[in-house]
């Protein structure tokens, strides 16, 4: 199982995050920097991962409310994809 650990400091605005999640996720090219495209990445992984998200994105000084949608993202597809584990640390 790959394990990865997402930092909170690489997620102060919505561009650097996507940036941030499309390189420590390894994502393809065709990733599109917003929240459908995460969730559509997210459910196309294929091995089985599992990744720590930081609560801390969905508070003010980071991604906020933006922030809050994006831990849903990352949750729901955890449910809609077996091979994909989400923990909100």
């Amino acid at each position: 199982m790959r394990y990865i650990k997402l930092d909170a400091e690489e997620t102060k605005s919505r561009k650097g995050a996507h940036e941030y999640l499309a390189a420590k996720l390894k994502f393809q090219d065709y990733y599109g920097n917003n929240l459908d495209a995460l969730y559509d990445c997210l459910t196309e992984v294929a091995a089985d991962t599992s990744v720590a998200v930081p609560r801390k994105i969905s508070e003010k000084g980071y991604l906020g409310d933006y922030g809050e949608k994006m831990l849903a993202a990352f949750c729901d597809a955890a449910e809609a994809n077996k091979s994909l584990e989400v923990t909100i640390i």
